[in-house]
């Protein structure tokens, strides 16, 4: 599994920090939402090419 760069976000960090901080869940939950939905999208969930099993299909 390959991650895209989704670590540079730390400004959704420190909102939600505030957010929570505040005493706002609603808003919280909010953007913890989006946060999430982000991180996500960057996220390369395929799979690779399946690896050879036989010598023949490795020397190819």
């Amino acid at each position: 599994m390959k991650q895209r760069e989704t670590t540079g976000k730390s400004h959704a960090h420190h909102a939600l920090i505030d957010t929570i901080e505040a005493h706002k869940p609603a808003e919280a939950a909010e953007l913890m939402k989006h946060h999430m939905l982000d991180l996500l999208s960057g996220l390369d969930l395929t799979r690779g090419r399946p690896k050879p099993e036989r010598l023949a299909d490795l020397l190819r």
